[in-house]
């Protein structure tokens, strides 16, 4: 029987690694007769539609639009399979939260004759808020004006209700794993879903220390557009000064204050529990609801003014060399200017 493994995340969780991983590791699967498909068929051998194509979030937006997508899904899976792995797999983050959409695509699937294998990463609500927070409001900038704070911001979770929703269609189909008890989340994805192949392990997404995520949101906050990750490269010495700024008080004014977890923990005391519920049921360890997991971060001043040195002499060695190349265009004018005047002489004679 042939068999579709749908990682649907959710975010947070190692996704991007798994995702990775699976993708530089193609031809060490094809070996094994697996197959992996991208996050929307995007790489299955048969590339029959238009949404195969799509981003994650293009593709959800397709499958809230389009009644036939579930047909056209199964039948690409169906089609694909008959090329010959015995299994294949399907890593899309953004099904493990819209489950209202990505059941249907798997009950066809299933009506297809093939077997469903779907897994998922939970982690404690409480530290997948605040990876977010770090990454979407510290490490990015996804909105104008200054960052907002963690208090700001506010603790929205989702996870346990589309999970609850995936384990009622597919039953023992649904593999729950507790991403905080697992350590290697790639490791950990290919021995849950019965795959015995070694793969190079490939980090993605590692958060930055203390330090240089600080740095990078005094920039982020100080641009009045949208910030992208990679735009901090580019990052320059600002033209403003203001010699009393205190950083280090500013950074800790935007993280979650004690009052902040407890308000946090309270909030994500039922989404927990429905989590904790899927997870015994499994015989997965269960997450943990403690406030304490927010630990804010100490901030080492040393290591930090290494990071500004290596900054501001990456920054010298670039001003260095656009010195360098004005010099070389402006005496290359003047040579040019020499020879078109003998050239006029030349010319005009006496």
């Amino acid at each position: 029987m042939k068999r579709l493994i749908v990682h649907v995340g959710p975010g947070k969780t190692g996704s991007t690694a798994i995702q990775h991983t699976l993708r530089r590791s193609r031809s060490e699967l094809s070996a094994e007769n697996i197959a992996y498909w991208g996050h929307s068929l995007n790489l299955a051998p048969i590339q029959a539609y238009s949404w195969q194509g799509m981003s994650q979030g293009q593709l959800l937006k397709e499958m809230m639009q389009r009644k036939d997508l579930p047909a056209e899904f199964a039948d690409c899976v169906a089609r694909s399979f008959s090329t010959g792995p015995q299994q294949a797999i399907v890593s899309n983050e953004t099904f493990g939260g819209q489950e209202r959409w990505c059941i249907p695509l798997l009950r066809a699937v299933e009506h297809a004759g093939i077997d469903i294998l779907v897994i998922a990463y939970v982690r404690s609500p409480l530290a997948k808020i605040q990876s977010a927070y770090s990454e979407g409001h510290l490490r990015r900038k996804t909105h104008p004006g200054r960052i907002r704070s963690f208090a700001e911001v506010g603790y929205r979770q989702r996870v346990a209700a589309p999970l609850e929703a995936f384990v009622h269609a597919f039953g023992d189909s649904v593999e729950v794993r507790n991403y905080d008890a697992v350590g290697d989340v790639v490791v950990d994805f290919m021995s849950a879903v019965g795959i015995d192949v070694k793969l190079p392990h490939i980090l993605a997404n590692v958060r930055p220390g203390p330090e240089a995520e600080l740095i990078r949101a005094f920039y982020n906050d100080r641009q009045k557009g949208t910030v992208a990750p990679a735009e901090f490269r580019s990052f320059a010495n600002p033209k403003h000064v203001d010699l009393e700024f205190d950083v280090l008080s500013w950074y800790r004014g935007l993280l979650p204050k004690e009052e902040d977890i407890v308000s946090a923990a309270h909030a994500m005391v039922d989404e927990t529990k429905r989590l904790n519920a899927l997870l015994a049921q499994r015989g997965q360890p269960l997450l943990s609801d403690r406030a304490e997991l927010a630990i804010r971060p100490e901030i080492s001043t040393d290591r930090l003014v290494g990071v500004l040195l290596q900054i501001v002499y990456s920054q010298h060695l670039r001003l260095s060399a656009l010195e360098e190349e004005n010099q070389l265009l402006i005496r290359s004018a003047k040579v040019g200017d020499k020879g078109r005047n003998r050239s006029v002489d030349d010319v005009t004679g006496p």
